[in-house]
C-alpha cells in the first residue's frame, strides 16, 4: 500500500530541481498505481486510514494530478480513500446491508464528546470567512486544505478505527511521519547548509518542524513507555531520537540569528 502510493508521488510529479525520468512522465502514467492504493483501500479500509499520516511530510511538494492539476499527496490519499468508503457504503446500500463501519448519529456524536459544537462553529466561521475574504481561490484553498480535509480525516478516523490494533497503527504513522521530517532535516544539515540558516526539511520555515514535533515527540516518548512489546518501544526510541537533534539545532540557530 505504501509502496504504491509512493511510485504513484513519484511517477509525473515534475519537480523543477530534479530532473529524473520517472518525474519527467506524463501524470497520467501515474495511476495505475493508483488504481493499486484503491484496490488494496478497498480490502484494508482502516489500514489506509491509520496509515494516510505518512504523508504529511510532502504536503507542501504537491502531484501533478493531470497536466494542468495539481494536489498534495495526503489530499490525494484522503480523498481516495473517502471515494473508497462511499463506494463501499453505496454497495452495501445496494445489497440491503449495513456497512461495517457505519455508526448511528448518536454513537458518532459521543465520539466527538464535547467537541462537536466548537467544531461546527469553527467550520460555519470558516464557510463564512470564504465569503467576505479578498483572495477567494486563496481563501477556498486553505479552508479545502486547512479546515475541511483535517475535518474530513477526523470523521473517517472516528469511523473506521475501532481497534487498539488500529490506533497503535495510527500512533506509529504520526510517529513515522516525524522520522522522515527528522531524517530529512539532518540531511540538510549535513549537506546542504553552509550558511548558518534553519533547517527548514520540506517546510518553508524552522517553526513548522518545532510544531509538528510538538505532536510527533510526545506520541513517540508514550510509544517507548507504552505496553507495546520490547522491539516495538526500541524502534519508538530511535525514531524519536532525531527528533532531539533537529529541534536543537532550529532553537540554537534562533537564538544565534536573535
Amino acid at each position: 500500500m505504501i509502496l504504491s502510493l509512493a511510485l504513484y508521488y513519484v511517477v509525473g510529479k515534475h519537480t523543477p530541481s530534479l530532473s529524473l525520468p520517472l518525474e519527467n512522465l506524463n501524470p497520467l502514467y501515474s495511476l495505475p498505481f493508483l488504481l493499486v492504493f484503491a484496490v488494496l483501500c478497498w480490502y484494508h479500509f482502516p489500514v489506509a486510514i491509520a496509515l494516510l499520516p505518512l504523508s504529511l511530510p510532502y504536503y507542501y511538494i504537491q502531484k501533478n494530478v493531470t497536466v494542468g492539476l495539481r494536489f498534495s499527496l495526503v489530499e490525494i490519499t484522503l480523498y481516495t480513500c473517502l471515494g473508497i468508503g462511499l463506494l463501499q457504503y453505496a454497495v452495501c446500500v445496494v445489497r440491503r446491508k449495513k456497512w461495517r463501519y457505519q455508526l448511528s448519529w448518536s454513537a458518532l456524536r459521543d465520539r466527538f464528546g464535547p467537541f462537536l459544537w466548537p467544531i461546527i462553529i469553527f467550520l460555519l466561521a470558516a464557510l463564512v470567512s470564504i465569503v467576505i475574504a479578498y483572495s477567494r481561490n486563496n481563501a477556498e484553498r486553505t479552508f479545502r486544505e486547512e479546515v475541511f480535509g483535517p475535518l474530513l480525516y477526523l470523521g473517517l478516523a472516528f469511523l473506521c478505527l475501532r481497534t487498539s490494533q488500529d490506533v497503535t497503527r495510527l500512533l506509529l504513522a504520526l510517529l513515522g511521519s516525524g522520522f522522515i521530517i527528522a531524517v530529512l532535516g539532518c540531511i540538510q544539515y549535513v549537506f546542504f547548509i553552509h550558511d548558518g540558516s534553519r533547517i527548514a526539511a520540506v517546510y518553508g520555515s524552522g517553526n513548522n518542524i518545532g510544531i509538528f514535533f510538538d505532536y510527533a515527540l510526545p506520541i513517540g516518548l508514550a510509544l517507548v513507555l507504552s505496553r507495546l512489546s520490547w522491539k516495538w518501544r526500541l524502534a519508538a526510541l530511535i525514531c524519536s531520537l532525531p527528533f532531539f537533534f533537529v529541534l536543537y539545532q532550529s532553537e540554537h540557530l534562533e537564538q544565534s540569528q536573535g
